[in-house]
């Protein structure tokens, strides 16, 4: 009996070590440096933590907001629509809803200047939002009736990009073909599509951006790639995430530079390279500095690598455990690069 009961104490003792608390990550982390009291919001997702990228500190996924698009619009309206009302119309009106008797004030700027083309193509735009994802179906019921329906679509984008006048109307319409493309899985028409309406190097407009995002996902040079993502990252932040994940972080740094003349480019795709190091990013710094010292991603950057300083010497210091990102490859050894 005197056994059992020595026994049964060892085993609740185990069994108490084994699930008592033990702090990690984010619930240890010391930071005294908030990112958001800068200017860094539409990098959020990419702030230091040891919480996976894209989310926030209560698991939830990030929305970043990005109004090129209502602002290319607003311009095509000679601003004298609100951003405000050109938003609800692209996000909360349908088909049917754009028409003459519409109470929003972008779509009656459109019918009271009698823009058909503009009209015409929003009213567009909306019958493709549904085709415009993989997962149309998840019991895989109605598969290829909505392969057959988005490839109409498609053929109807590329006809109407040119039968259209208006150039902007006509690239919006070129870009839901690119888009549409895409989603079937026809890399073809995507490719011949961006050849014909879009350029690398006249990038000058959101549109042209988005286009350039699929056109990455094309595109078979891995270094050609790299580049691509990274500028869609630098000029568009709703994608920043995305072209993030799809960057070949493990293809040598120097090999997609050395495609690059513009430090601008430079710079960009550095950056990309500096977000997925966890550890010291000094000389990543340097570079982009060197590169392009006016870019915003810089002082990103910075801010991160103090997170980083931060979470290395105040956490062990003031917990006594380990760092959020224990594999940073900082050591406690005293190092003058720091100083």
């Amino acid at each position: 009996m005197k056994r059992s009961a020595i026994f049964i104490a060892t085993l609740l003792s185990n069994l108490f070590f084994a699930c008592g608390f033990y702090p990690y990550g984010e619930d240890v982390r010391f930071h005294f440096m908030n990112p958001d009291n800068f200017s860094f919001q539409k990098y959020q997702s990419f702030y230091y933590s040891s919480l996976y990228f894209g989310f926030n500190n209560d698991g939830e996924e990030l929305k970043v907001s990005d109004t090129q698009n209502q602002l290319l619009w607003r311009k095509y309206c000679k601003n004298k629509v609100s951003v405000d009302d050109i938003t609800s119309a692209l996000e909360n009106y349908s088909f049917s809803d754009i028409n003459e008797k519409s109470n929003n004030a972008f779509i009656k700027y459109l019918c009271k200047n009698k823009d058909a083309e503009a009209i015409n193509y929003l009213k567009f735009a909306k019958n493709c939002e549904f085709f415009n994802t993989w997962q149309e179906d998840p019991w895989e019921r109605n598969e290829n009736t909505i392969v057959k329906k988005r490839t109409v679509l498609l053929n109807t984008a590329i006809v109407l990009a040119a039968k259209t006048k208006n150039a902007e109307i006509r690239k919006r319409y070129a870009f839901l073909a690119i888009r549409l493309a895409f989603y079937n899985g026809d890399m073809m028409s995507l490719a011949k599509t961006y050849a014909q309406y879009f350029s690398v190097e006249r990038s000058n407009d959101i549109i042209d951006i988005w286009a350039l995002y699929f056109k990455a996902i094309e595109e078979k040079n891995q270094a050609i790639k790299n580049i691509y993502f990274a500028k869609v990252f630098a000029q568009c932040p709703e994608k920043r995430f995305v072209s993030w994940q799809a960057f070949i972080h493990k293809l040598p740094e120097d090999e997609v530079l050395k495609q690059i003349d513009n430090s601008k480019d430079k710079a960009d795709v550095l950056m990309m390279y500096g977000i997925y190091n966890s550890g010291k990013n000094i000389e990543n710094l340097k570079k982009i500095y060197a590169n392009n010292s006016n870019f915003d991603g810089l002082s990103f950057l910075v801010s991160r690598e103090i997170s980083k300083l931060e979470d290395w010497v105040f956490t062990p210091y003031y917990t006594l455990f380990e760092p959020a990102i224990p594999d940073s490859g900082y050591t406690f050894q005293y190092d003058q690069e720091y100083q």
